[in-house]
């Protein structure tokens, strides 16, 4: 592939004022899954030329996307590290960078790396995306862009610019949401920030880039709500269409997402704004799942043909993940047992989800459930005993391509609803717990929850608590619904998730660092996070060269 453009980390102003790809360009690498976006254009891909052709203009924001969706479910050095550090599956891939290590180390923030990548490249590719959406939306809100063209199927243009608005300001703060929650702290620039200020690129905390997050979420909720009807182009995001309400709703769903997972802590999560939180379920979430189409000549995930493939290293299901539905005592020892003593064993369960029943009946451990499947293969000998599985996740029939991919579901929203009407002012704990009850009984076909917990004792309730020593509570009911629900669904939740729960492994680095080549442009002090008995900055100079 010849280059003429690529991200540059040389210093912020370039990034920020880097001439935007040729949008129709961008498209075809995104969907490729190029890890850098590189172009090859003959003609000046400068933004005055992109943004003076309404079609061209239109392509540049709908690829922003595709973006999203490369980040989040075709990136290699995010679905190897962060879906196993944060204990949703486990690997016998090498090239996980001691991901799976215990004790766990720090983050290796270090140039020399490749495992830097999980810091470096989504940083500048998030950052690519929000600015491609806010140069549009510069565009259009001050300097006369109109949007007029033809949709697939329409004889004439009519002016799309409503629509190109506020689906701009919803992938700009879809990508600010995502750097808000993986990173301790990043540059927040307006629309019209002057990219040739350094200022401009100051360093924020995480709650204040979530803020401006939400800004451009909410803002997508308002232009779509006060535009004449629309409906957005298939291609746009993978063979999904949707209305203005229908965009208004994922703007709603993916803030309260945001609010949610942006918790590095219990405490945290428990002091989240739940009122907000809350606001934005009575404004209107998704109604059904948001599950893009994935095929062999247009978008795919690796990330789901990593976690559930029969061939290869693909993942199997980390027993912290569905070992607290075990109600045979065998999850219990193996939590409890020494880190050389782990080994693989049978999980005895009523979810139907992890495994089936045998003729009579009864859980039968080494049948397929509905979610996950028994799959006893064991990794090469060089992988540790505790890094071993029995199950396999396998919700999506065994494929990355030729089908629908889950990435943001009802029972998602319904779960994190009902965290809100627990943690909130006032708590309404009978309505949370019907939202649990719709994927618990529906889904699992388990015995519906009460306000006092998990309902039967050590021999049949589901879950126990994360140490298998007791039947769980409201909220360990509430946290084994969405592990086991969101499982695969995105890169990054399960990671997110579990730092606000407490449940990641002592050591385990609950944000990133910014990048190393970025703070080495800058001559800003190295750190980095992790490591056991560390969970805040550690003095990663030495690791620097």
């Amino acid at each position: 592939m010849n280059t003429r453009y690529s991200i540059s980390s040389m210093n912020r102003k370039k990034l920020a004022a880097l001439p935007l790809l040729s949008a129709a360009l961008v498209l075809v690498l995104v969907l490729s899954g190029c890890q850098d976006l590189l172009v090859e254009n003959n003609e000046d891909p400068n933004i005055e030329n992109v943004l003076a052709n309404p079609q061209d203009a239109q392509t540049l924001i709908s690829s922003t996307w595709g973006q999203f969706w490369t980040r989040t479910q075709d990136y290699t050095t995010i679905f190897e590290e962060l879906p196993i550090i944060a204990d949703e599956g486990t690997s016998g891939n090498s090239r996980y960078n001691g991901a799976a290590e215990v004790p766990r180390v720090e983050y290796p923030n270090n140039y020399s790396l490749s495992s830097r990548f999980v810091s470096q490249n989504p940083w500048y590719n998030w950052y690519e995306m929000a600015e491609n959406a806010a140069a549009a939306i510069d565009g259009i809100e001050n300097n006369d862009l109109r949007i007029i063209v033809a949709d697939d199927g329409e004889e004439e243009a009519t002016d799309k610019t409503p629509r190109a608005r506020a689906f701009a300001y919803f992938t700009h703060g879809l990508a600010y949401a995502y750097i808000a929650n993986i990173y301790d702290k990043a540059s927040t620039l307006s629309i019209t920030a002057d990219r040739d200020d350094p200022e401009s690129f100051a360093y924020r905390p995480y709650p204040e880039v979530l803020s401006f997050a939400l800004e451009s979420l909410d803002k997508a909720v308002e232009v779509a709500e006060d535009s004449e009807p629309f409906q957005t182009p298939p291609s746009w995001m993978g063979g999904i269409s949707v209305d203005n309400d229908g965009l208004a709703r994922m703007a709603r769903s993916y803030a309260a997402r945001a609010i949610v997972y942006n918790a590095r802590t219990p405490q945290e999560r428990q002091n989240l704004d739940w009122g907000r939180v809350l606001s934005y379920f009575e404004g209107g979430v998704i109604q059904e799942d948001i599950a893009p189409t994935i095929s062999t000549d247009g978008i795919r995930s690796l990330y789901i043909a990593y976690g559930q493939l029969r061939i290869g290293s693909a993942n199997k299901a980390d027993y912290k993940l569905i070992g607290p539905a075990d109600v045979s005592g065998a999850y219990a020892e193996w939590f409890q047992a020494p880190i050389a003593e782990k080994d693989t064993f049978l999980v005895v369960t009523p979810d139907r989800r992890i495994t089936g029943v045998d003729a009579e009946g009864n859980p039968d451990p080494k049948s397929d459930g509905t979610y996950f499947r028994y799959r006893p293969v064991r990794y090469s000998s060089a992988t540790p005993s505790y890094l071993q599985g029995t199950y396999q996740w396998s919700r999506e029939g065994g494929r990355y391509q030729n089908g629908t991919k889950r990435i943001l579901t009802v029972e998602e929203m319904d779960l994190l609803h009902a965290e809100a009407l627990i943690r909130g002012n006032s708590p309404d704990l009978s309505a949370a717990v019907a939202l649990i009850n719709n994927s618990r009984v529906g889904n699992g076909q388990l015995a519906p929850l009460t306000e006092s917990g998990v309902p039967g004792d050590l021999s049949s309730c589901v879950p126990r608590t994360m140490d298998g020593q007791a039947c769980g509570g409201l909220l360990d009911a509430l946290h084994y619904e969405r592990m086991i629900e969101g499982a695969y669904a995105d890169a990054h939740r399960a990671w997110f998730d579990r730092r606000g729960f407490g449940t990641l492994k002592e050591g385990t680095y609950y944000h990133l660092p910014i990048p190393v080549r970025e703070l080495q442009a800058f001559a800003e002090p190295f750190y980095t996070f992790g490591g056991e008995g560390n969970d805040g900055a550690a003095d990663a100079s030495e690791l620097v060269e």
